[in-house]
């Protein structure tokens, strides 16, 4: 999640279950989940600068829209980032959401320290008003 472009928290959703490979020629239906949301998982804090930077680049283009959920996958065979989807329907607050609050009880995270969320959103707030009161 970022806000005004500046990471907030960063998390990893990796499923516990080997999926099925998908076919390569793209002839098979798919009838199972192909997303970790969607089947028993383990969610992680994430410190990738690669991924975090990217997240903060996409976030900085979209100047109307400050809050931000940003879907980053890693390409298994070459390590290239792709950025899945961006979630900005205003759905994205889960610092202190009930779908928030839930994954941060049962995985253990952590997500308020991870980037200093509260310090860096007023870091961000504050910045943001300055330029607008020029």
């Amino acid at each position: 999640m970022t806000v005004l472009g500046r990471p907030i928290y960063a998390m990893a959703s990796v499923a516990s279950e080997k999926l099925v490979p998908l076919d390569a020629d793209g002839k098979d239906e798919i009838d199972f989940d192909v997303a970790a949301n969607g089947m028993e998982r383990k969610l992680t804090l994430v410190y990738d600068e690669a991924v975090i930077a990217l997240a903060s680049a996409v976030s900085v283009r979209f100047t109307q829209i400050p809050v931000m959920g940003i879907d980053i996958i890693r390409e298994h065979a070459t390590g290239e980032l792709h950025v899945l989807e961006l979630n900005s329907s205003g759905r994205t607050w889960h610092l202190s959401s009930d779908h928030g609050l839930g994954h941060q009880r049962d995985y253990g995270l952590d997500i308020y320290g991870q980037f200093n969320a509260l310090g860096t959103i007023t870091d961000a707030l504050i910045e943001a008003t300055r330029a607008m009161a020029k």
